[in-house]
Order: C-alpha cells, then sequence, then structure tokens
C-alpha cells in the first residue's frame, strides 16, 4: 500500500518518502501523524496513474469520457463519483480509458462546482 498525506493546516501534501524522512516525523510516530492526527488526512493510492503518468490517489479528481469525478476509497474497491451527478462508477471499469487528473478536491475546490 502507497500512501501520500494532506495536511490541513499548511494546505500542503507529502508524498510516502517526504512522510517518512521528515525531521519533524519520528520513525515511532509515524503511524500516530498519519492516521490519529486531526489535522492530516491520510490518501491511499489507486494503483492507477493517468494518462500523463500521474499517480492517482482517493480524494483526487479525475476526468474520463468528459466526464468528471471525485476518486473516492469504498472497500474493497475505488468508486467515482459524479461531480454534479448522482451515484458512483468503479475505478476498475476505467483503467483501460484515457483518464486524466485534474486536481483534488483540497486544492481543486473549484474544480467541484464545474459542469
Amino acid at each position: 500500500m502507497k500512501f501520500k498525506a494532506y495536511n490541513k493546516e499548511n494546505n500542503s501534501f507529502y508524498s510516502w518518502i517526504e512522510i517518512v524522512k521528515s525531521s519533524e516525523i519520528s520513525k515511532d510516530s509515524i503511524i500516530n501523524w498519519l492516521f490519529r492526527n486531526d489535522n492530516v488526512i491520510p490518501l491511499l493510492y489507486t494503483g492507477i496513474n493517468d494518462i500523463n503518468g500521474k499517480e492517482i490517489y482517493d480524494s483526487d479528481i479525475i476526468e474520463v469520457d468528459n466526464n468528471k469525478f471525485i476518486v473516492k476509497l469504498s472497500l474493497p474497491s475505488f468508486i467515482l463519483e459524479p461531480i454534479g451527478g448522482v451515484g458512483h462508477k468503479l475505478l476498475s471499469d476505467y483503467v483501460d480509458s484515457d483518464i486524466e487528473k485534474i486536481g483534488n478536491k483540497y486544492n481543486g475546490r473549484d474544480l467541484l462546482w464545474a459542469q
């Protein structure tokens, strides 16, 4: 499993490598920082990259077939929740499609309202 994290306090994302190498986070407290910190949101990698090679994580906003979706973890898989729509689709149904990551719900809020 691969994670990155969004820090609400400073509106920043941290890759797994940045988390592990951070001098601010002791090796013993990585799990506490990542999973028990109200200011940190762990984001799980879907295992899928977009058409530009960008990794797609939980909470990313993607465009596929001229439709915008938010990627959400819904165990045991990832779903696509349509922006401005109803229902959901499985991300795995679009693996062979031209998926493009266009943002995420934390710093791409303007995309959430775009139709």
